[in-house]
């Protein structure tokens, strides 16, 4: 098995904002976060992402399925 493509923080941020806001039904996400899990484990994604939304609500599922796509091809570069 390959080894992941290592991105910075930022570099993810930006891919993440780019799928989520390309789906119609996410156009109530205004701000995404990316962080390091207090826990990760040797097959664990080394990076998360956070949802900052306008008014009420938790984001819908299809933003964290993007996520977790993108957590099998990228792995964070933290310096």
């Amino acid at each position: 098995m390959s080894a992941k493509e290592k991105k910075s923080a930022s570099e993810l941020r930006t891919i993440v904002i780019h799928q989520v806001r390309q789906c119609l039904d996410l156009n109530d996400i205004i701000n995404v976060a990316i962080y390091r899990p207090a826990e990760s484990g040797n097959h664990s994604p080394n990076w998360d992402a956070a949802f900052t939304t306008n008014g009420q609500g938790v984001p819908p599922e299809p933003a964290f399925h993007f996520v977790r796509q993108l957590q099998s091809q990228f792995e964070c570069d933290w310096l």
